[in-house]
């Protein structure tokens, strides 16, 4: 009896440690894949395009929040923004171009992403907002801005970094990809050529 009672403590505390994702201080905003499945189709072909700088609008620098503890972003969260707004306008078609381009720009408004420890299965819930805007040259006056958004949400009994960090990104590439599905964007960005 004795030997089942520490047995079955064992699996509840193996159970527990495998809902309970374990993170660093920091979280990686950088160099993570981004999903395939939902790439836009050529929206944007022979679209010439260059990325002006993405600053960061968001009211707290934290990337992550795990139950009440906050992690930072192991590198700078405007520049891997700018990277992902480069690589869903290149999956649409476009192509970059640091001469003669319509410049795409913004201001991150909210990038973060909350997980929530549970049993069975631990939950990463990722939200996005930026405010993209087209210019007909770099650094020139924008002729359109709004504002996109997106979340995405995963959830695994063994979620850990990469499983986070995933989510985190995606919920920033599918708010790009509601850009790039806007017909007011795509019209901009080809009329401003």
């Amino acid at each position: 009896m004795k030997f089942f009672g520490i047995s079955l403590l064992g699996y509840a505390l193996l159970v527990a440690v495998g809902c309970a994702p374990g993170f660093d201080s920091t979280l990686r905003v950088d160099g993570i894949p981004l999903p395939a499945e939902r790439a836009v189709e050529d929206r944007l072909s022979g679209v010439r395009f260059c990325v002006d700088p993405i600053t960061d609008g968001r009211s707290n620098s934290a990337v992550a929040e795990i139950g009440e503890r906050e992690l930072l972003p192991e590198s700078d969260i405007a520049a891997a923004a700018a990277r992902i707004i480069s690589s869903r306008l290149r999956d649409a078609g476009g192509r970059p171009s640091q001469y003669n381009c319509t410049a795409v720009g913004g201001k991150l408004l909210n990038w973060k992403v909350r997980v929530l420890p549970e049993f069975p299965s631990s939950t990463a819930s990722a939200t996005a907002e930026i405010q993209l805007t087209v210019a007909p040259s770099p650094g020139g006056q924008p002729k359109f801005s709004t504002t996109y958004s997106a979340e995405f949400t995963v959830k695994n009994p063994l979620l850990r970094e990469h499983g986070t960090e995933e989510a985190f990104t995606t919920a920033l590439a599918y708010a790009i990809d509601g850009a790039i599905e806007d017909e007011r964007f795509v019209g901009v960005l080809r009329g401003v050529q």
